[in-house]
């Protein structure tokens, strides 16, 4: 480890080529004692020395673990150099440790910069295999629209470097300027261009890439956060605040640049000081934006219990989940954090993380408290490597769930514990036999979890069940007072259906097309011929294929988005009914006054089919009413021009004029016509209250 006297150096010195140079002379000998310099550097902030260590020791062609680069990736992104440190790394889990870093809080452009430098190495030294969880991230975060066409280049690259279709789909739907064959096109070749250029940095000697200046050059402060001056902003002319008498400049400037160096997210506040006693700083809101630097370097153990709760929640926030379940055995388990430790083990149970469960549950028991209030995810993880138990405890809540079917909260618990097990596939049919049970929301928390155990099965997006509510919520809304955001949104939903239906025959003719090109090829006799042509165009299906894939992705996101809007536009409209029918009293009044107004119910029997009159006007009259509802009354009358016997269960004749029929649309308005023989003669369409002033003119 440096001395105190060689950290100042250091710190003080330019980063560039002779710093690297000074600082090889310092490396020790020992990898762990290294990677325990690199840490300690970490903790201290002492972001220069990080750099010039792990820079200075790949320059000698020393192997450096890829984990340093889950912390180090955005400091390297910070200091515009990622590049140069990562493609010098040729072997590890260089990618996987990237996406580690990529998903905590850091700007999108370093964002952007680590996930096209990751898929240029992993072609270059993983023969393009690409971490799984690559375009998961990459299509997550594409989707919103960046300023920065830089970042959108290196999103591109990953779409480029990777074919995958749905990526390219998503970046040039949210992006206009990419939109055009053109301009992918263009961009197409620009990473070309990358890759040749990230693929020649090892030919070159890292020391080139930091240059000879020995000027000061701008130092990194923190990464991943808004940074809050630890000195206010004071003018260089100024008296100085001190009360000195002294000009700023000439007084306390230097010192308070020092200070400023050591700033946090907390204004007014050094690293050394929040670090010393984080409880007279931090509070529930500031732990909600303290960055990861600065969160790494808490003891929970000298936390208030006040602020524990909100230091876990941030880990969890983080998806640093071992850390979390280290913490949380050197805090134990206590009573009033029941809420944060629920939320651990679930997540850590959702991520298929047994051993860290097991540790967590630990903690309970040692506490004095039994599984048996355990939530089931939890239960069934603890299960996951003794099968048999495991299908006994499913039987168990699966016999508990249909003798008490009519707690929702037991059916979404058992949908969310088996979809997030090791055994999807039973996870996808539980939640397939739940979902009709439920109402709409509840059921798209399930449809949410049988999605999720689908990609861990690395299905199609699109489920049968999904198409069978998307179904009956169309025709449950053709019955209902639907708004018009309602009506425009499903349809919108209807239409996506529609297309994810085609995609996925489509999809269906392209397998089959290449099973039988697979069998030809299997019963060639020459195994040259079958390399060359035959090889060629197996490639070719195989691409149209994961083409046709990566659209139903896309088409399958893009149903969620109207499916959630759809909810929303549901509970707002619910809530707007609840307000409007607050006075139960008031309604009942209305009904009764409307039946005085009708004949007792007619017994419907066969009908026949009839012509439709309409009278003059009648399509204006049908404009100014809700579209909903002009829908609604032309399929209402359509139904009885064909003699459909359930569309005369609610038509009922006037008593002030009996060769009048009244029938309901929706909740506020009615349909007024006559029944003739061969024909349904239409009268008028009206708001409810208008009903009796309108039966008075039809006898007057």
């Amino acid at each position: 480890m440096l001395t105190p006297e060689q950290q100042q150096e250091i710190d003080d010195a330019p980063l560039g080529r002779q710093l690297l140079e000074r600082v090889q002379s310092l490396l020790p000998a020992d990898d762990a004692e290294f990677d325990r310099w690199l840490d300690d550097a970490l903790r201290r902030q002492a972001y220069n020395e990080y750099v010039s260590a792990f820079a200075a020791a790949i320059s000698i062609g020393r192997r450096v673990d890829p984990h340093h680069l889950v912390k180090g990736g955005m400091i390297f992104a910070g200091y515009g150099i990622l590049p140069e440190i990562v493609m010098r790394m040729p072997e590890g889990e260089v990618p996987e440790s990237l996406i580690q870093s990529a998903e905590t809080n850091i700007p999108r452009r370093h964002q952007a910069l680590m996930v096209a430098t990751l898929a240029v190495w992993c072609k270059l030294y993983r023969a393009s295999v690409f971490p799984p969880k690559l375009i998961e991230l990459v299509r997550a975060i594409a989707r919103h629209r960046a300023e920065d066409s830089s970042i959108m280049s290196w999103y591109g690259a990953v779409a480029v470097l990777t074919k995958d279709a749905g990526l390219a789909t998503i970046l040039r739907r949210a992006n206009p300027a990419l939109a055009s064959d053109a301009e992918w096109t263009k961009l197409s070749l620009s990473v070309t261009g990358f890759e040749k250029m990230l693929s020649a940095i090892p030919q070159r000697s890292i020391l080139d890439a930091f240059g000879n200046s020995d000027k000061p050059q701008a130092r990194l402060l923190a990464q991943g956060t808004t940074m809050r001056r630890a000195v206010a902003r004071v003018g260089r002319n100024e008296p100085c605040p001190c009360g000195s008498g002294k000009k700023y400049k000439k007084c306390c400037f230097e010192k308070d640049q020092e200070r400023l160096r050591h700033s946090t997210s907390i204004e007014g506040v050094t690293a050394e000081e929040l670090d010393a006693a984080p409880d007279a700083h931090l509070n529930a809101e500031t732990f909600a934006k303290l960055p990861w630097q600065h969160l790494d370097r808490i003891d929970p153990t000298k936390l208030p219990q006040s602020l524990v709760e909100p230091y876990f929640n941030r880990l969890m926030e983080m998806n640093t989940i071992d850390r979390l379940v280290d913490d949380f055995e050197k805090v134990g388990y206590l009573e009033p954090l029941h809420a944060a430790w629920r939320t651990a083990a679930i997540s850590t149970a959702a991520r298929q993380r047994p051993d860290l469960v097991e540790r967590l549950v630990t903690l309970r028991r040692n506490a004095g408290f039994t599984d048996d209030d355990l939530d089931d995810i939890i239960r069934f993880s603890l299960l996951e490597e003794n099968p048999a138990d495991w299908l006994a405890f499913l039987e168990q809540r699966m016999d508990e769930a249909i003798c008490y079917d009519d707690d929702p909260n037991e059916l979404l618990h058992l949908a969310q514990a088996t979809a997030y097990s090791s055994y999807p596939a039973i996870g996808i049919f539980v939640c397939r036999s739940i979902m009709p049970l439920l109402e709409p929301k509840q059921a798209a928390e399930v449809r949410d979890h049988l999605l999720k155990a689908r990609d861990r099965r690395g299905d199609l997006p699109e489920d049968p069940m999904i198409d069978v509510l998307d179904k009956l919520l169309a025709r449950q809304s053709e019955e209902s007072d639907q708004s018009e955001a309602e009506h425009e949104t499903l349809m919108a939903l209807e239409a996506k259906r529609r297309e994810a239906r085609e995609l996925k025959e489509r999809i269906e003719r392209v397998q089959h097309d290449l099973k039988r090109a697979e069998e030809q090829i299997a019963q060639n006799a020459s195994k040259s011929v079958a390399e060359t042509g035959d090889d060629e165009e197996l490639r070719r299906i195989r691409r149209k294929l994961e083409g046709l894939k990566g659209e139903l992705r896309e088409v399958h996101n893009e149903r969620n988005v109207y499916r959630r809007k759809y909810e929303e536009e549901q509970e707002h409209v619910l809530e707007l009914s609840k307000q409007r029918h607050s006075a139960p009293e008031d309604s009942n009044a209305q009904d009764d006054a409307e039946a005085d107004l009708l004949l007792p119910p007619d017994t419907s029997g066969i009908q026949p089919v009839r012509l439709i009159d309409f009278p003059r006007n009648f399509d204006q009259r049908l404009h100014e009413a809700p579209r909903q509802v002009a829908r609604g009354t032309m399929t209402v009358l359509g139904r009885l021009a064909s003699g459909d016997a359930a569309a005369f269960s609610g038509a009922v004749r006037l008593k002030a004029a009996p060769t009048v029929t009244r029938v309901r649309i929706g909740i506020d308005w009615r349909l007024l016509f006559r029944l003739l023989p061969d024909r349904i003669e239409v009268v008028d369409l009206i708001p409810r209250q208008d009903l009796e002033r309108r039966i008075k003119s039809l006898t007057s």
